[in-house]
């Protein structure tokens, strides 16, 4: 099986807002030699993108996906059109951004916070232009399982591929466990006949029906959610996509935990080998 080797989100040793700078974000990556990562967009980078893109790619690591910042899509529930317009032109930022770095798939929150998806068909309305302007810069939109208030995230991404059949979808494993659906996210044909998962954030969890914010990420192995058995599940599914490492590992000083994010990685490559 010729099997991608996963990559490590830069959230792994940064964090919104106190530990942001572009300076502790390419110090991590050149930390981590040979691994290639998922770039998390901070909004205290918006009127400096050039500059740091140059930094990023000044690290030579393999940049192949960007987390867009995570404010543009929630903010196309409020309906207004000047928000509306502010969000689209930060999104295309985000796009621009991403090719810089030499990226080919971006990853968005389509919703969240405040209205999560009480207002889905806000956001929906948004997607077909969003990922038009995602193609114009050669990227494959990706749709994160997110939370959710009054649906679940598989039904609102099985309504984002109805609502335009190029979407893609990113499995968060934490966000599915919240939900019990973990295993849907693998057996619902609506997320997989059309080939839209393209995408996994691997992060495990202490305790799923604790709610979100009230307990950290944890690595593979350190929580109870059966992310071995997810990952075999996407794998007989033929999944053609990445996987990214997405929980902390900082120590309490504020730098990269740099075994604990190897060791991580390690076991994603060894259970999807197996």
């Amino acid at each position: 099986m010729d099997v991608e080797g996963p990559l490590c989100s830069t959230g792994c040793f940064s964090r919104d807002p106190d530990l942001s700078s572009i300076d502790l974000v390419t110090r991590g990556m050149r930390q981590l030699p040979g691994t290639a990562f998922e770039v998390i967009f901070y909004g205290s980078w918006f009127g400096a993108t050039d500059e740091i893109a140059g930094e990023i790619t000044a690290t030579g690591a393999p940049t192949p996906v960007l987390h867009a910042e995570k404010s543009i899509g929630p903010a196309f529930a409020a309906g207004a059109p000047a928000v509306t317009a502010a969000a689209f032109e930060q999104y295309e930022i985000n796009c621009r951004f991403a090719r810089a770095i030499g990226a080919r798939r971006l990853v968005l929150h389509l919703w969240g916070l405040p209205d999560s998806d009480t207002r889905l068909d806000r956001n929906l309305r948004a997607l077909p232009r969003l990922i038009d302007t995602a193609e114009q810069y050669g990227l494959a939109l990706s749709i994160e399982t997110l939370l959710c208030n009054v649906g679940t995230p598989v039904d609102a991404v099985a309504r984002c591929l109805r609502t335009d059949e190029r979407t893609r979808v990113t499995l968060d494993t934490a966000f599915l466990a919240m939900h019990d659906q973990l295993s849907a996210a693998v057996t619902d044909d609506r997320l997989w006949t059309s080939g839209g998962v393209d995408h996994v954030h691997l992060k495990d969890y202490a305790d799923p029906t604790v709610s979100w914010g009230k307990a950290g990420y944890l690595h593979p192995g350190e929580g109870t959610l059966d992310l071995a058995g997810f990952l075999r599940g996407v794998d007989a599914r033929g999944f053609p996509g990445t996987v990214t490492l997405e929980a902390h590992a900082l120590r309490e000083d504020g730098t990269p935990d740099v075994a604990r994010i190897e060791q991580s990685l390690d076991w994603i490559r060894g259970t999807r080998l197996r």
